[in-house]
C-alpha cells in the first residue's frame, strides 16, 4: 500500500485522470434528481 501511495504521489497525471474519471462517474450515476428520485420512491413504500 505505502507503494502505492508513494507512486501516485509522484505521478500527477495519473492522479489527475483517476479523479477525473472518477467525477465522470459520479455525475453520470449520482444526480439530484437520481437522489431525489430514490428518496420519493422510499418515502412511497413507507
Amino acid at each position: 500500500m505505502v507503494k502505492e501511495i508513494e507512486y501516485y504521489l509522484k505521478n500527477d497525471d495519473e492522479r489527475a485522470n483517476i479523479a477525473r474519471r472518477g467525477m465522470e462517474i459520479v455525475r453520470e450515476r449520482h444526480s439530484i434528481k437520481d437522489r431525489a428520485r430514490d428518496v420519493y420512491n422510499y418515502l412511497r413504500g413507507l
